[in-house]
């Protein structure tokens, strides 16, 4: 995957999108991995998909994603896709620890 995005950073593209189906633990610890060691003056989103995505399509902006996507009250359209206010009450429920921890 590495050289397959490095492949990608010739054509000058604002961002890179890479959403691949995980099907082990392994293969999503290999995307955060990814996801941590690229390079920081290129914006990619890396998305995990499936039930085992979850974990990277949830933390993926802690560990350099430009985004993630979220389902929509109506449903989602990917699979793994997270609803929206799961993902708001996650990240509030972060965020308020770590305002926590820091006063």
């Amino acid at each position: 995957l590495a050289n397959l995005l490095s492949q990608i950073r010739h054509l000058h593209p604002a961002i890179i999108k890479l959403a691949t189906y995980v099907r082990s633990t392994d293969e999503q610890d290999r995307l955060i991995r990814l996801l941590t060691h690229l390079s920081k003056d290129q914006e990619y989103i890396i998305i995990g998909m499936g039930e085992l995505g979850k974990k990277l399509r949830l933390f993926g902006p802690f560990f350099g994603s430009y985004l993630t996507y979220a389902a929509s009250p109506y449903g989602s359209v990917a699979p793994g896709q997270i609803a929206l206010q799961q993902l708001r009450e996650t990240y509030q429920s972060i965020r308020s620890t770590l305002e926590l921890s820091v006063s």
